[in-house]
């Protein structure tokens, strides 16, 4: 008896989570779709043409702009309440996603100088990460079997992509580009080196994205 009441009480406790989850999951999706991809197939040729001037107002640039991160966010939160994460992690979801907003915010208002060594520190740290992912794979994917391990091979692949996408980024924005110095970029490169690098990153970006969810996907199979 005291079982079949613990179970209603669960049941009925993890409904409410459940669709609370779901419903941040559908708002951080909406927005970030919505808000970012789709309206962004006006707002940047609107942008091109006639500047922001083009735009309804200054809010609605402010929410273009965050759509992605913003809505990534709340994604991530939303998930974790539909997979039931621990009480202490879905508070470090949260408390993380203010810090990262607000970083995102400050950075936009407060970074005004290219400032070298991020970039320096960031791609040695992404080149390492990258090196670690690939030794700790060649140690584990034998042990692995069936799903898992093709899995593991989406992993790597995606992995790849994300290194190279972090490369050719590096030469858009520094070397030999130089977009985030427009006085040297014209001067050095022709624009269609940067146009190729930029469309290069993407297509890198979005393999890797789609191998990563292959992997996760395809892991689960055995499961």
């Amino acid at each position: 008896m005291a079982s079949n009441a613990s179970g209603t009480i669960n049941r009925v406790t993890e409904v409410p989570t459940s669709k609370a989850g779901w419903a941040i999951f559908g708002i951080g999706a909406i927005y970030m779709l919505l808000m970012g991809w789709l309206s962004s197939w006006w707002v940047v040729p609107t942008i091109r043409q006639t500047g922001l001037e083009g735009l309804p107002g200054a809010a609605f640039f402010f929410f273009w702009q965050f759509a992605a991160p913003v809505g990534a966010l709340l994604v991530a939160i939303g998930v974790a309440y539909v997979a039931d994460v621990e009480r202490s992690r879905k508070a470090v979801f949260i408390v993380g996603s203010l810090i990262v907003v607000t970083w995102l915010y400050l950075s936009m208002a407060m970074i005004r100088e290219v400032i070298s060594p991020i970039f320096g520190i960031g791609g040695g740290l992404i080149s390492l990460a990258f090196l670690g992912f690939c030794w700790d794979w060649a140690r584990s994917r034998p042990r692995l079997v069936g799903a898992a391990r093709t899995g593991a091979d989406f992993a790597l692949g995606s992995q790849v992509f994300y290194l190279i996408a972090a490369w050719y980024l590096c030469g858009l924005l520094g070397a030999p580009t130089f977009l985030l110095r427009p006085e040297q970029a014209m001067t050095i490169i022709p624009e269609n080196n940067a146009i190729s690098l930029g469309t290069t990153i993407l297509i890198c970006l979005t393999l890797g994205s789609v191998l990563a969810f292959f992997s996760r996907r395809v892991t689960l199979q055995d499961r």
